[in-house]
């Protein structure tokens, strides 16, 4: 009888484990305050080791049920380990035209996930940095608990 509970706990570990294989660098900025002013630039650092392979682009938000737009706009610098650099503005989806959220929750707390980039490359090996500013009209977004970037493998068709 042991042996079934334990290799059912060590298969469900197992699987647990297993979900997030393909995730190569994941990082969350916190708001204390859930206040992401204007000025308040996130830095993210993703080591890269593979230029060959593909990576899909995840954008990570967090906020409370107060949040007063239906979207968020972002500004991404990309610097290269060499020191190269490019910029995208970049629109995150956060409720559906009828005001729910998208993403899940529980209690007043959304994490909302979007792809922003699909099958993309990384030209060079090295420490990228990510630099990522909220480009809203407002010089400060209330209700933000966190943001973040997820890479992972992209999936092979």
């Amino acid at each position: 009888m042991q042996l079934v509970q334990f290799l059912t706990v060590f298969l469900c570990l197992c699987f647990c484990f297993s979900c997030d294989e393909d995730k190569i660098f994941e990082e969350h900025h916190n708001f204390e305050t859930y206040h992401w002013a204007k000025n308040d630039i996130v830095s993210l650092e993703p080591e890269i080791r593979d230029t060959i392979q593909r990576y899909d682009i995840i954008f990570n938000v967090r906020h409370t049920n107060n949040y007063y737009n239906n979207n968020l706009w972002v500004r991404i610098e990309t610097v290269y380990p060499s020191g190269k650099s490019q910029q995208d503005v970049v629109e995150i989806p956060m409720a559906a035209a009828d005001g729910r959220w998208y993403g899940s929750g529980s209690g007043n707390i959304i994490s909302n996930e979007v792809q922003i980039q699909a099958g993309a490359r990384f030209p060079e090996k090295g420490k990228y940095k990510l630099l990522i500013e909220q480009y809203m009209r407002m010089d400060t977004l209330s209700e933000i608990i966190n943001v973040g970037i997820r890479l992972q493998e992209a999936a092979t068709n």
